[in-house]
């Protein structure tokens, strides 16, 4: 993410710089990712997308930014059905802290469509939900890969090179 452009727009400010919305980084959301860096790649890609179809970039960015916007670690608490009912709890937070039109509403709360019943209504939250499910993969890509390295290094250390050492030795006769 190009976050000197990102972190430069005027429409965001207010919402980079509220600590609610900083407290994000305390949470992991997917993976190893918190919910504040997995929030900015979605508002990024959102923000990119938008202005490539020529849509509303600052509600699709901020919806982006608010989508995810509930204030517990969902693997280890707040409340049960966690995929279902947080939209709406994000929503209810948005709501006390940021002035919100109606395109960041729908985006904020429909973005776990097919997972909630009602699908987005404009295409500002179509981008939204996309760009969540896209950086969703990606951040559990990146986690996979990383233990996978971790599971390959650990083989390669503890059982491959023991192996290596015993069989590699220079043979003593002729």
């Amino acid at each position: 993410m190009e976050n000197k452009r990102f972190f430069s727009l005027p429409f965001v400010q207010d919402i980079l710089h509220n600590k609610d919305f900083q407290s994000l980084q305390r949470y992991i959301h997917h993976g190893t990712t918190t919910c504040y860096h997995h929030t900015l790649e979605v508002a990024w890609l959102s923000y990119r997308l938008a202005v490539a179809l020529k849509l509303d970039r600052v509600a699709a960015t901020r919806g982006a930014l608010l989508h995810d916007f509930f204030m517990y670690d969902w693997r280890t608490g707040g409340p049960r059905l966690h995929g279902f009912r947080h939209p709406r709890i994000a929503l209810n937070n948005a709501s006390k802290h940021f002035v919100l039109g109606s395109k960041e509403k729908d985006s904020i709360l429909r973005h776990m469509w097919p997972l909630t019943p009602v699908p987005p209504r404009y295409p500002e939250s179509w981008i939204v939900m996309t760009a969540d499910k896209i950086v969703s993969t990606m951040d559990y890509i990146r986690f996979i890969k990383s233990k996978a390295a971790l599971m390959y290094n650990t083989m390669h250390t503890y059982m491959w090179l023991p192996l290596q050492s015993r069989f590699n030795r220079p043979k003593l006769y002729s």
